[in-house]
């Protein structure tokens, strides 16, 4: 079974795999989620 990762489960690990602040983190996650999407939606 696959649970959903939520950003909120995105940003906690960045924190404590990362020693990301959580600001950092959420500007990180930010970046990764950018990457990913297609361009045309903004």
């Amino acid at each position: 079974m696959v649970k959903e990762v939520t950003r909120k489960d995105i940003i906690e690990k960045s924190i404590t795999d990362v020693k990301l602040t959580k600001a950092g983190a959420s500007t990180y996650y930010q970046m990764i989620k950018d990457k990913h999407e297609p361009q045309g939606k903004k």
